[in-house]
């Protein structure tokens, strides 16, 4: 990237004719010429095309400004996109909104981002053919600061875009969002990254030994127990392990809440708890199995999800819908955790919440895009009154009801358009 927004090149591929014949297959996207205004770059590993535009002007409604990109974009399109829902900040400075339509008869689909500041706005759209957007997202949206800078500031009210990984023993396979990573896995277990200090460790098993002979070479020694009191007893000693190793580990701080829930063998239970790591509060949810496998042996299995504590309830569903695309993990068994969490209040709270906002987001959105398409803007008074008015006078219309002293009136965001 650079101020002229593409210089990526496949590798290997300047002046080879693998490179010539690679770009040919990727069967790239018609061509017409660039609206006024706007670069157009092609994706260089794909078949995907990046449109883009910045003004200096004084921007103040990052919908206002995507709604004025859209119609300046219906001439490069065969129609007008179709906006098919979006999520926006309540402060109306960043967006995207999803779209399709057809590029020389040709179907398109694709994403639509907006940033606005004080010193101007930009717009950047991602789109390609339908079957090949999801790799292109997950290759160039990283790239674009209006995809980073929209999706932050929206708090994550949607859930992004997820590519397959393998693991590389070929194992397991999970799904994952732009910006995460696996940073471990084999044999049915992983270990995944997110962006903001999230962490999954899904399919972990270990043995745990009774006899106490067996701590001198290194092992988890502890009487068989219960899931909780496991975890309770086994934190210490899988804190000390990673130590040795010269990886950081969390330190148990304390048992939220926990549910027993049914297990194919012995006994499992999900838990909820907080540790700390490095001075920072973290909460984790769980999944613990513990079974007897022997004479002075059983087994501790752990499949959980980790977020800065002030973040976690916002992040959950996000989490779990990386654990559930998580291959090995029976349907049946995630079905019973599905069931565990509504027994326990405080997990459910948060993740009942996380989830109602995310529909009153959606909800909104699609309201709110509905207005775009019909030209009005909703007007509403301190006692709950609400109009729907034409969207270029509303602010207009708000300041004379005002200065009239009919009431306190605001134009309402298209983050309220749906009430609680």
């Amino acid at each position: 990237m650079t101020g002229d927004r593409w210089v990526a090149t496949p590798p290997g591929s300047e002046g080879s004719l693998s490179g010539l014949l690679l770009l040919g297959l990727l069967q790239v996207l018609p061509a017409p010429p660039a609206p006024h205004g706007f670069s157009v770059r092609d994706d260089p590993a794909g078949s995907a095309r990046v449109l883009w535009s910045a003004d200096s002007r004084g921007v103040t409604s990052a919908v206002g400004y995507l709604r004025e990109r859209l119609r300046a974009l219906a001439a490069y399109f065969d129609a007008a996109p179709m906006l098919s829902g979006a999520i926006a900040d309540e402060h109306d400075q960043h967006v995207q909104a999803f779209f399709s339509t057809a590029l020389q008869r040709q179907p398109v689909t694709g994403i639509l981002a907006v940033e606005t500041t004080p010193r101007g706005a930009s717009f950047s759209a991602i789109l390609d053919r339908p079957q090949s957007l999801a790799g292109s997202l997950a290759r160039l949206a990283p790239q674009l600061p209006e995809f980073q800078l929209a999706t932050a500031a929206t708090g994550g009210s949607a859930l992004p875009p997820m590519q397959q990984v393998m693991l590389a023993d070929g194992s397991a396979t999970i799904q994952l969002p732009v910006g995460w990573r696996l940073t471990a896995g084999q044999k049915g277990s992983c270990d995944v990254a997110g962006p903001a200090g999230e962490t999954l460790s899904l399919g972990a098993a270990a043995p745990v030994w009774t006899t106490p002979m067996a701590r001198m070479s290194g092992l988890f020694v502890a009487p068989y127990s219960d899931p909780v009191t496991a975890l309770r007893v086994l934190s210490p000693q899988i804190e000390a392990g990673l130590a040795r190793i010269g990886q950081p580990a969390p330190r148990l701080v304390r048992i939220i809440e926990s549910q027993p829930t049914a297990a194919p063998v012995g006994q499992a239970a999900l838990i909820l708890y907080e540790s700390a790591l490095s001075g920072r509060r973290l909460l984790s949810l769980a999944l613990v199995l513990t079974s007897v496998t022997g004479p002075q042996q059983w087994l501790f299995y752990y499949s959980g999800a980790s977020a800065p504590a002030e973040q976690f309830a916002r992040e959950l569903p996000l989490l779990r819908a990386i654990w559930n695309s998580f291959s090995v993990t029976p349907g049946e068994l995630q079905r019973r955790m599905d069931d565990a969490i509504k027994n326990m209040n405080e997990t459910w709270s948060m993740l009942r919440s996380a989830q109602a906002n995310a529909t009153r987001a959606s909800l909104s959105a699609a309201e709110g895009w509905d207005q775009v398409i019909r030209g009005v803007q909703t007007i509403e008074n301190r006692s709950g009154f609400r109009a729907e008015v034409p969207n270029d006078r509303a602010q207009k219309w708000v300041e004379r009801l005002n200065e009239t002293g009919t009431g306190h009136w605001r134009v309402v965001p298209a983050s309220e358009l749906v009430k609680p």
